[in-house]
């Protein structure tokens, strides 16, 4: 099974996340598109994220449930998203792009989802490919 079979069937939740993760770890990662591997890692981050809330309280579960929402909604944007391979680069190095644009959306000062999470995003990717571009450019004057 490929790796764009095994996303599709994740998210059709035909799956579980840890059976999606174990068949895509299956793969060669050099098999993976860049726009699958950025996939792989929003999905990695949202089930790291999701762990982390198993054990708490239900009322720890509640006060997390708008960045649970927010954060859903970044990666399905993210995924939707025509990216072009620099942007899709810059992304795969950022430490944890769910939680960046979260709070990215949250200092845009946004309390609703609609379009404006969607331009949020938007700002948030222009940010990182221009933030990794200049560091790179930068580390390549200093060799």
């Amino acid at each position: 099974m490929n790796c764009k079979d095994i996303l599709d069937k994740y998210k059709k939740g035909l799956i579980s996340y840890e059976e999606y993760d174990e068949e895509i770890s299956k793969t060669n990662s050099s098999d993976l598109t860049l726009q699958e591997q950025l996939e792989r890692k929003l999905l990695r981050e949202y089930a790291k994220f999701i762990r982390g809330l198993i054990g708490k309280s239900k009322y720890d579960i509640l006060d997390k449930s708008y960045e649970i929402t927010c954060k859903e909604q970044i990666q399905n944007l993210l995924s939707d998203m025509d990216l072009d391979d620099k942007e899709i680069i810059a992304l795969l190095e950022e430490k944890d792009v769910l939680t960046s644009f979260y709070d990215d959306w949250l200092d845009d000062g946004f309390n609703y989802l609609s379009d404006s999470m969607e331009n949020s995003v938007g700002e948030s990717i222009a940010d990182v490919t221009k933030y990794y571009y200049k560091n790179k450019q930068k580390d390549s004057r200093e060799r």
